[in-house]
């Protein structure tokens, strides 16, 4: 009895609850309709938060009375492709688009059909929302206005079709499919059924920019559809499908104070911003309000919801003018918008928008310069020292021009401006300008204006930023032989994708660099591609069994001076870890005892970072095979029990920790079986308190190992560095293992805290390889760093900007007298440079980052690469986001280098293979068609003055 009075109540209680939510009148806070000086809450600090107040009038200027009154109760349809939208929401149901051909059905004819949108991920009427991104948007757009929860921009006139296209990817396919062909079939959903505006709150890589999905917006664009995009919230300068496509309106994010939302992205593909920040919204009724706390409403940041303010207004647009286009509709946006004051950017004013229909004077809107491939441009060498670019884009005009003048200007152009005369047609025009660039001595971002001008009037400009690059030198060419192009290279205009895998040698001072590629047809071989003097010579390795190639390597496994090839993969069915040996030739490097299996558990197999194996080769002895290489790894496991005593008094405990780990091959039942073991035995533990003359309540605790140069993994010696304590762990101790069993300590130090401490060897660039320095470091907040040298006293401190949290050390170069240490934050790569006792300098250059929501992050690929004895660089692959271009972040005079001669542009007939070091130097490298049926890789030694 009181339990069901306890129910009672709790459901009375949760009634209640629920009731007081939908009567709040939260549209007060909406500072981005009316900002009377509101203020909100940001995080400037892991602890701090900084109380913003806003400026009165930085918002939209939202329509006025009478101007809401001249709206028809005719609906324009806004199809919001997004994670799906919760139709039932009291905000927005009564806003939700009907498909036609469920009138008069049974509901169970409903269920098969898409009766209040449609989900194109499983083809059915589901538009259910899980993640809360949809329904957010939608009701921004079409949320009711009756002094309850918020109000919607434009809800007199929206009807929303929610079209569910995104979900939680991993990865870039979703069930064997692009996931850009979902986004493809969406937007053609919704323009076969009477979409007028388009809201596509996303953005995709190059890697995934299909001609399905770049035909699906053009169809929509010839249909007189207008596409509204988001710029992305990764504050660069840069962006990508569909923001940086000409016609789709791309949109940033401002803050309450009229600034720049700090994460949103900018730059000349951005046509207008919308306040981004601390926006109050809709979510799903069914999910929890996390910031707000108040049911079916809550407060989100981003350009994702910056769109709707302009997506309302294209619909408002549509309402006065349904035969308006994409690019009337922005060509009205830049004519009819405000720029701030506070910022510089141009911020969408609504009341002014709208009057600009009812204006009898605006005879016709000036011409719009769509500039947005040309994002980047590619310097051509047009004579022994003489070099130019070549800038194709549209101009949208509303009239017809005759001999107009347009005209280039830029203080990279040879005497500062190009012209040419030019007549437009009504409509769309395809325009070309060259100009004469006197030398390439210049930053890679240049400033361009672009100016049309009619008897010497001024008619239109637009001024922009745009990234220069060089086609990368090619050096040298070699022929793959014996293989056709057509098996190992594929070149189409959406995607470039070699087959060859780079085989993984540790020896900077090498001469050659090997690749692989997988067989096809079969998991029992793969084919191997030697580096001739000439060519690469193809042969095939052959399995013992089948293995699913991760890896392939070049180890002296045997120690016999030789490099031989290890193969590292899993079985067939995924439950054995495995490693074969080969000699060079591809033969079986032990005869039958040559594979080497670890059966699949939580210890987990070998860990690659940034294409690097993070792991170490240790020599041991064996009773089948003698002396050999085994891997060395780094695990969170147990101690296995026969690294233990087996005295039940005196024994360390079996806990799981981090330790040192290697695979110790053995012969069990005919096969080689892969042992896990540690060199933090009991007997380890007993000697090194012995020698240390250590009490039983003081900890060893393993931090790392150091990375192998060429001459310890050719012997299988390995550095270790253990820390000592009891809470603060502050001394630390580097051992060198000489095998599995001898270890010597070499070095005493000391660090705070250096069990929570991160370790990255210093590599010299005189010498091309790693060696016995190395850096500690410790994040101490998400934005700050601590670090010191193995060999210097002194701690130092380096600090970034809050909303750029640092991830991880890159690299670090010994370079002549000083270090440089290269560190990667959340939107730039942060040069320090530092002699031991003080930081020298310290500067940043911008990256390009991207998050597809909600699917996973993407981003550019950093891997270490040294350019000369005298210089250290980061190697950075821009293909997966912009396609034919790569950089090299390196420094000049201890700063980072803005050159334009960093920055490189792989040729139209080429995939990029990546980067290697050769003879202590750089080498990029391409897999290109040619000749004949043939492919080659072409070499671009990169090379650098002191």
């Amino acid at each position: 009895m009181i339990y069901n009075k306890v129910v009672a109540l709790s459901l009375l209680l949760f009634s209640i609850i629920a009731q007081s939510s939908f009567g709040i009148d939260l549209s007060q806070r909406q500072w981005n309709i009316k900002n009377t000086g509101q203020s909100y809450i940001r995080k400037t600090s892991e602890l701090g938060f900084e109380n913003i107040d806003g400026i009165k009038g930085i918002d939209i200027n939202y329509f006025n009375k009478n101007q809401l009154d001249q709206f028809s109760s005719n609906k324009v349809v806004v199809a919001v492709i997004d994670t799906g939208v919760d139709v039932n929401h009291p905000e927005i149901k009564e806003n939700i688009w009907y498909y036609p051909g469920c009138i008069g059905k049974s509901e169970e004819e409903k269920k098969a059909l898409p009766c209040q949108g449609y989900n194109v991920l499983d083809g059915n009427g589901n538009v259910s929302d899980e993640i809360g991104h949809g329904t957010f948007v939608a009701g921004l757009l079409a949320g009711k206005k009756d002094n309850v929860g918020i109000d919607g921009l434009l809800p007199e006139s929206i009807e929303i079709m929610p079209i569910k296209a995104i979900t939680n990817f991993r990865g870039f396919t979703h069930d064997g499919k692009v996931v850009s062909s979902y986004l493809a079939k969406a937007i053609a959903f919704a323009v076969n059924n009477g979409a007028q505006v388009l809201n596509l709150s996303l953005g995709i890589p190059k890697v995934i920019e299909t001609p399905q999905v770049v035909s699906a917006i053009d169809y929509a664009l010839k249909k007189n559809v207008i596409v509204v995009a988001s710029a992305g919230n990764n504050n660069k300068r840069r962006n990508i499908f569909p923001c940086n496509y000409n016609g789709v309106v791309c949109v940033g994010g401002i803050d309450i104070q009229g600034q720049k939302v700090s994460s949103s992205n900018y730059g000349q593909t951005v046509d207008i911003y919308a306040p981004g920040e601390k926006l109050v919204g809709t979510i799903p009724s069914n999910m929890e309000s996390t910031v707000l706390r108040v049911g079916n409403y809550d407060v989100k940041t981003g350009t994702s919801f910056s769109i709707a303010h302009i997506t309302a207004l294209a619909a408002a647009a549509k309402v006065k003018d349904l035969g308006i286009n994409s690019y009337n509709f922005l060509a009205r946006l830049k004519s009819y918008s405000r720029t701030l004051s506070e910022s510089g950017l141009l911020v969408a004013d609504y009341q002014k928008f709208i009057n600009s229909f009812d204006d009898s004077s605006n005879k016709s809107l000036p011409p719009v310069f769509l500039t947005k491939e040309i994002d980047s441009i590619t310097i051509d060498k047009l004579a022994a020292k003489s070099f130019g670019a070549t800038l194709g884009f549209d101009i949208y005009s509303e009239y017809e021009l005759e001999d107009a003048n347009i005209c280039l200007s830029s203080i990279v152009i040879n005497s500062g401006r190009t012209c040419r005369q030019i007549s437009l047609k009504e409509g769309l025009n395809r325009v070309q300008l060259s100009s004469v660039i006197p030398n390439l001595d210049i930053d890679t971002w240049q400033g361009l204006k672009l100016s049309l001008q009619k008897d010497e009037n001024l008619i239109s400009e637009k001024s922009f930023d745009a990234q220069f690059f060089v086609p990368l030198p090619i050096s040298s060419k070699k022929q793959v032989s014996k293989i056709a192009a057509g098996a190992l290279l594929r070149i189409a205009p959406n995607i470039k994708s070699s087959q060859l895998q780079k085989v993984i040698e540790f020896d900077a001072n090498k001469s050659t660099q090997d690749y692989f590629v997988l067989n096809n047809r079969s998991l029992k071989s793969i084919f191997y591609l030697s580096e001739e003097a000439n060519n690469f010579r193809p042969f095939q390795v052959n399995f013992s069994k089948d293995i699913k190639v991760i890896s392939v390597m070049k180890v002296d496994m045997n120690l016999d001076g030789q490099l031989d090839i290890l193969v590292y993969g899993t079985s067939s069915n995924n439950r054995e870890y495995i490693l074969e040996s080969f000699d060079s030739q591809g033969r079986p490097l032990f005869g039958e005892y040559s594979r080497w299996s670890l059966n699949a558990t939580q210890f987990g197999g070998l860990d690659f970072n940034r294409g690097r194996p993070y792991f170490n080769f240790i020599k041991t002895q064996t009773t089948k095979l003698g002396t050999i290489l085994v891997p060395l790894v780094s695990k969170i496991f147990e101690l296995p029990q026969v690294d233990n005593n087996t005295d039940p008094v005196d024994f360390l405990n079996n806990i799981q920790k981090k330790r040192p780990y290697y695979l110790l091959p053995s012969l069990q039942d005919d096969e080689v079986k892969l042992e896990i073991r540690t060199l933090e035995s009991y007997q380890f533990d007993s000697k090194i308190r012995d020698i240390l003359d250590l009490p039983f309540f003081k900890k060893l605790q393993f931090v790392s190992f150091l990375e192998q140069d060429k001459e310890s993994q050719n012997s299988g010696q390995v550095r270790i560095i253990y820390a000592l304590g009891e809470v603060s762990f502050n001394e630390y101790y580097e051992i060198i293992f000489n095998d599995t069993h001898h270890f010597e300590i070499v070095k005493k130090g000391r660090s705070l805290q250096i069990h929570q401490s991160n370790i990255a060897t210093v590599r010299s660039t005189i010498d091309g390889d790693f060696i016995s320095e190395y850096l500690i470091t410790r994040q101490q907040e998400l934005n700050k760093l601590s670090f010191k040298l193995s060999s210097g006293r002194r701690t130092l401190k380096f600090e970034s900007d809050w909303n750029d949290p640092l991830a991880s050390i890159l690299a670090v170069y010994k370079e002549e007298q000083y270090y440089s240490i290269y560190i990667e934050g959340r939107y730039h790569i942060h040069l320090v440079v530092t002699d031991g006792k003080n930081i020298i300098s310290s500067s940043k250059t911008a990256i390009n980052r991207e998050s597809s929501f909600p699917g996973g992050n993407f981003s550019q690929i950093f891997q270490m690469g040294q350019l000369s004895s005298s210089k250290g660089a980061i190697y950075t692959d821009m293909q997966r986001l912009f396609g034919d271009n790569i950089r090299l972040i390196t420094s000049h005079d201890n700063k980072l280098s803005k050159k334009l001669k960093y920055n490189y542009a792989i040729p139209s007939q080429c995939a990029l293979i990546g980067h290697t070091q050769i003879e202590k130097q750089m080498q990029v490298r391409l897999h290109c068609l040619g000749p004949g049926k043939f492919s080659s890789i072409m070499i671009s030694n990169i090379m650098t003055k002191k």
